[in-house]
């Protein structure tokens, strides 16, 4: 979207004008009523569920309750008030002092109630994208993790991957109000190989949009012979790094980059700068942890 704004600056200020004719009069809603939260009429066009999206984040200035019910009238009407202060504030006669008195209370509501930039401070200059929102505004310290997985090479092998956020005391968690962060199969790099496991015995599958902050990838079974490990890198940078395989047998490709920088942790250094990695291990089993010592007898 940004990349059409900048393309054609034009086009976006017709649709910031139309958007504004429609927030001060409600003519897009026309005949409808604009009763208990339909404010908008159905989207017709993706772009416009994101530009919903932020009208619905906005202060609800015009938003009436009666009874149970909640309207929404156009904010020319709402003006109405404020400008008869207005003209009475600076008008002659015995209702002019406490007049300023009611302006000045809601110049400071109407100034309160405006967005304010964020600022965020960071230790050398950044340059930020575009970040866009599906739901609320909140800001989370985060990134990516693959977890450890082990078992047979006889089956397929599951591979967490979550998005975490710094909470304090508790440490990093799982963002469970991420629905929106994608990493796909060809973003994860493999290599490391150990064992009598190769390129492509394996292939990694399942990439795709997180649900609640997680995502189970899938590695294909190597087969009976082929136990050992492999390294799998989330590659969050722009730019391909390391190889891949897609599909069993087939030949490694390069694993290109989820463009997520934002993601990366501080995994091997005090700089939040490292894609995050994990091991997958065919042919040992883990066991039951509460075990101490056992022994078979034949």
């Amino acid at each position: 979207m940004l990349r059409d704004i900048r393309e054609d600056p034009l086009w976006y200020a017709g649709i910031l004008a139309r958007r504004a004719w429609a927030t001060l009069t409600l003519s897009k809603l026309l005949p409808r009523q604009a009763v208990d939260g339909r404010s908008f009429a159905a989207a017709t066009h993706d772009a416009e569920g994101v530009t919903d999206g932020y009208y619905g984040m906005t202060l609800g200035a015009d938003f009436v309750r009666w009874g149970r019910r909640t309207l929404e009238i156009p904010l020319p009407l709402i003006w109405l008030a404020p400008l008869g202060l207005g003209a009475a504030a600076f008008a002659r006669g015995p209702l002019a002092r406490e007049a300023r008195t009611a302006w000045g209370v809601l110049l400071c509501v109407a100034l309160a109630a405006l967005p304010a930039p964020v600022l965020i401070t960071t230790a050398s200059a950044l340059v930020f994208n575009g970040i866009a929102f599906d739901s609320g505004s909140d800001f989370r310290y985060g990134r990516l993790r693959l977890g450890n997985a082990n078992g047979s090479q006889l089956v397929p092998m599951p591979v967490l991957m979550e998005t975490q956020y710094w909470l304090g005391a508790p440490g990093f968690v799982t963002n469970a109000a991420d629905h929106c962060t994608s990493i796909a199969s060809a973003n994860v790099a493999m290599g490391t190989f150990t064992g009598n496991l190769a390129a492509c015995e394996t292939a990694v599958s399942g990439g795709g949009t997180l649900t609640a902050g997680r995502r189970t990838l899938l590695l294909a079974t190597p087969g009976n012979a082929n136990d050992g490990s492999v390294i799998l890198t989330a590659n969050l940078g722009a730019a391909p790094s390391g190889t891949t395989c897609t599909v069993v047998g087939g030949a490694a490709s390069p694993a290109a980059g989820a463009d997520r920088a934002y993601l990366q942790g501080n995994w091997a250094g005090p700089l939040y700068d490292d894609n995050p990695g994990a091991r997958a291990t065919f042919g040992t089993f883990k066991g039951a942890g509460e075990v101490i010592f056992m022994r078979e007898n034949f």
